[in-house]
């Protein structure tokens, strides 16, 4: 880049727009690893309230 821009003003506004695309999408990957850990916090809320209602009967029948 810098040996296409001479002026530096624009060389240094150019490196401002990149780094801002950076930093957007940086900012994307967090958002979706965020919603990625919430998905699979819920997922596996829900796997353990269906286990825990499938062995809850067989539970009371081992106890008897």
């Amino acid at each position: 880049m810098k040996r296409r821009i001479t002026d530096k003003t624009a060389f240094d506004s150019l490196a401002l727009v990149v780094r801002n695309h950076i930093l957007e999408i940086q900012n994307i990957e967090l958002q979706l690893r965020d919603k990625a850990k919430e998905a699979l916090g819920e997922r596996v809320l829900s796997e353990v309230e269906r286990d825990s209602e499938v062995c809850s009967p067989l539970r009371g029948r081992v106890l008897h």
